[in-house]
C-alpha cells in the first residue's frame, strides 16, 4: 500500500501540461511556530511538532503502507518523529518505518525491473555527471556549428539539461517529425534539438541515462509485479 505524505506539485511525470509550471516550480514552505518570547530551539518537543506532526499518519503505518515523500528530507523527519514516538512509548525494539522519497522510491522500482528482466540495464548518473556530459556535448557542436559562441558554457547546459528532463516528465516525444518541426523553426530551439541529440547519441553509446529517463523508462513496463 503506498500513500503520499505530501504530494509534490510537478514530479515525476505529468500529463496536460501547462507551460507555465515547467517555467515556475513551486517554492517550498517551512514554518516554526512558537509562544510570543520563547525560543522554539530550547522546547525541541515543540520545535519537533512544529516541524511536521505525524499523527495524521499513524493509521497509515501501523498498517504497513510506505510513505511516499516530495524530498529526502521530510523522509528523513517522518521517520525521526517516528522513532522518536515509540522511544518515548517506552518501548526497546519496532519496526523500521517505510518512509522514503519518491525519487528513491522509483529508482528502486526502475532498478527491479531491470533485475527482473523487464527493462534494458543503463547506468544512471549523477546531476554532476550528467552537466558534464553535456558541456561536452554543447563544446563539441558549438565548434562544429561555428554559427555561435557561448559565453557561460556551463549555465547552457544546466538549462539544456532542465530543458530535456522537463521533456521527458511532459512526455514530449522529440523524435516526433511534427514536433521536431516545430523546434526548427525557431534557432534557439534549433539549436538545442541538436545538442539533445547529440546528448541522446552519447548516452546511449555509452550505456547511460538519467534519473528522469528511469522514470521515463517505467512507463514501458507491462503492469503487474511490485
Amino acid at each position: 500500500m503506498l500513500t503520499a505524505a505530501t504530494a509534490p506539485d510537478n514530479y515525476p511525470l505529468r500529463r496536460n501540461p501547462k507551460p507555465r509550471d515547467i517555467l515556475q516550480p513551486t517554492p517550498s514552505r517551512c514554518k516554526v511556530s512558537g509562544k510570543a518570547g520563547t525560543n522554539p530551539l530550547e522546547h525541541p518537543h515543540t520545535l519537533s511538532r512544529s516541524l511536521y506532526d505525524i499523527t495524521p499518519l499513524e493509521p497509515l503505518i501501523e498498517s504497513g503502507a510506505t510513505l511516499l515523500t516530495p524530498n529526502f528530507r521530510l523522509a528523513r523527519r517522518i521517520r525521526a518523529e517516528w522513532n522518536a514516538r515509540r522511544a518515548a512509548a517506552g518501548q526497546s525494539t519496532w519496526e523500521s518505518l517505510d518512509a522514503q522519497a519518491l525519487e528513491s522510491w522509483l529508482q528502486q522500482r526502475w532498478e527491479q525491473a531491470v533485475a527482473n528482466g523487464d527493462l534494458e540495464p543503463r547506468l544512471p548518473l549523477g546531476q554532476a555527471q550528467l552537466s558534464e556530459v553535456w558541456q561536452q556535448v554543447i563544446e563539441l557542436e558549438e565548434q562544429r556549428s561555428g554559427n555561435y559562441q557561448l559565453l557561460r558554457p556551463a549555465a547552457a547546459a544546466e538549462l539544456a539539461s532542465q530543458a530535456r528532463d522537463n521533456l521527458l516528465r511532459w512526455q514530449v516525444d522529440l523524435d516526433d517529425p511534427g514536433i521536431r518541426q516545430a523546434f526548427t523553426l525557431d534557432e534557439d530551439c534549433a539549436t538545442f534539438l541538436a545538442w539533445r541529440d547529440a546528448f541522446e547519441q552519447r548516452m546511449a553509446r555509452a550505456g547511460q541515462c538519467s534519473f528522469v529517463d528511469c522514470v521515463a523508462a517505467l512507463l514501458q513496463c507491462e503492469p503487474g509485479g511490485e
